[in-house]
């Protein structure tokens, strides 16, 4: 029986056991994919906190420097690990780094060993803005807490919107950061929207936040007014009625018999797509995974390009959602169209690429 040893970095969130999830997902996918093989893996698994450059430095240190590890995976934003993929590329040993796609990855990334295990969350907020400039109007808000406005998701969305329609206005609103790790006061943004000019509304919150927001706006009754559209935290239900309430979202697969637009266990789902691409890739090489066999089966497992040095992206065109709040915690989920991708020919956004990446160094809902 041959050993080969992986590297997991786990971050710390205190909204979610994201680093759990991650970790339970991958054992159970990478053990299940070798069963019957003459591999076994031993995994060595390193806190990182928020995700900071240096708890993550520290990490690969121990990693390469005594555990020598065959690879790494693990949760870490785009921006904590982008300065330290020539660790990698020096020694040839491949990592998954798994994330929502909270951060823009520069421009001049490169990394032949790196790879993006993502849902690519700034990539469909883009397609989110493209949807509302060439589908619901021209006029739109932004209400965002101080979190969830710190990360891409904000300008990628108005940037989607401008590459739809050069002329569209978006009015942003940005609550105050809470005091002592609070709530943001989510009532207190409603007296300051226009309502009645905003065609839709993209509003960035997530959690508890969330269900507020969504409740004052059902007993505001404002879906009689305005469109609302989210990333798909949005739609995380509490036990608020919020019957009748819309949202447009986007997705990057689509299944008809078994919608998930909330994204409920999709730490579980990365978790589990890293530990059977590794998997796989261990028995091909027979051995210690190779980052070109890697690069392989993770493009034939699903929609996205994965590797760093090709900006990833998706493959194919993404699903627009519709999702209506039904009694109880139903929600009905109808998909409107697939829209093709054609976010590399948005020439401002890739300037934008070029320069600082974002407020946040952690992974989103990290915090």
């Amino acid at each position: 029986m041959q050993t080969i040893s992986i590297g997991m970095m786990t971050p710390t969130s205190t909204i979610r056991p994201m680093g759990k999830d991650y970790d339970r997902a991958f054992r159970k996918s990478i053990e299940s994919t070798l069963k019957n093989t003459d591999f076994e893996v031993e995994i060595f698994t390193e806190m990182i906190g928020q995700g900071s450059v240096q708890k993550i430095e520290e990490a690969l240190d121990k990693f390469f420097g005594f555990h020598d590890v065959d690879c790494v995976t693990g949760i870490m934003s785009q921006a904590g690990i982008q300065n330290l993929t020539e660790k990698f590329d020096k020694k040839e040993k491949p990592l998954v780094c798994s994330n929502l796609g909270e951060h823009f990855p520069l421009l001049d990334s490169e990394s032949k060993c790196v790879f993006q295990n993502s849902i690519h969350l700034w990539q469909q907020a883009w397609n989110l803005g493209y949807y509302a400039g060439s589908e619901l109007g021209s006029r739109g808000s932004v209400i965002a807490a101080v979190y969830d406005s710190g990360y891409a998701f904000l300008p990628a969305f108005q940037f989607g919107l401008l590459f739809a329609n050069p002329n569209a206005f978006l009015d942003i609103k940005l609550l105050e950061m809470p005091v002592g790790g609070g709530l943001s006061d989510v009532k207190s943004i409603f007296d300051t929207v226009d309502w009645d000019g905003s065609d839709f509304v993209f509003p960035l919150f997530c959690g508890e936040e969330a269900t507020i927001f969504l409740k004052e706006f059902k007993d505001r009754r404002l879906n009689e007014k305005t469109q609302l559209l989210g990333l798909p935290f949005l739609l995380e239900r509490g036990t608020e009625d919020l019957s009748g309430i819309s949202v447009y979202t986007s997705s990057e697969s689509y299944n008809e018999q078994t919608p998930d637009p909330y994204c409920k266990d999709v730490f579980a789902m990365l978790g589990n797509r890293a530990g059977k691409a590794i998997g796989k890739a261990i028995i091909k090489d027979n051995g210690s995974p190779k980052f070109e066999t890697l690069n392989q089966v993770l493009r034939s497992e699903g929609n996205s390009l994965y590797q760093l040095c090709e900006s990833p992206r998706f493959l194919g065109p993404i699903h627009i959602l519709k999702n209506t709040f039904g009694s109880g915690d139903s929600l009905s989920t109808e998909r409107l169209k697939e829209q093709e991708y054609n976010i590399s020919e948005d020439n401002q956004l890739n300037e934008l690429r070029r320069g600082v990446n974002s407020s946040w160094i952690n992974p989103y809902l990290g915090i």
